[in-house]
């Protein structure tokens, strides 16, 4: 978008904008905006495209300031996994949700069942006579 865009648009035609960009419906908005014919009105400055490039800058706008960035997620959830008196529920939530911002894959499995071992059992002075070998002693 040009960056006169919202200079070349008179300003009952922002005040619609404004109006619309926060979900008012584009009649109301008309109304309000003191269009005569606001039905009317509403279509023709919504096929405008000055309007449509003024809409879209004031969309992207308010994205940016209300949707909250990466990196302010997780310093919320630092400071809730730092937090000295803080709930362990709520600690164990905050890291479970940080590990999988960060892509770190925590699994817990659960094996069950026996090891056969390959090596009968040795007596304690053979374990010794083993390691020593294995050392080069």
């Amino acid at each position: 978008m040009t960056r006169g865009t919202s200079k070349r648009l008179s300003d009952q035609q922002r005040y619609f904008v404004k109006l619309y960009a926060q979900g008012i419906p584009q009649t109301e908005a008309a109304e309000k905006a003191g269009y005569k014919n606001a039905p009317v009105s509403a279509c023709q400055l919504l096929d405008s495209e000055l309007v449509q490039e003024y809409l879209a800058e004031l969309r992207s706008k308010s994205e940016a300031e209300t949707v909250a960035t990466l990196v302010e997620c997780q310093e919320i959830l630092t400071n809730q996994i730092r937090d000295p008196v803080g709930n362990p529920k709520d600690v164990r939530e905050a890291i479970k949700v940080m590990a999988q911002i960060r892509g770190w894959n925590i699994t817990k499995t659960e094996v069950s069942g026996s090891v056969t071992l390959a090596q009968p059992e040795m007596s304690d002075a053979e374990v010794r006579r083993r390691l020593a070998e294995l050392a080069g002693k």
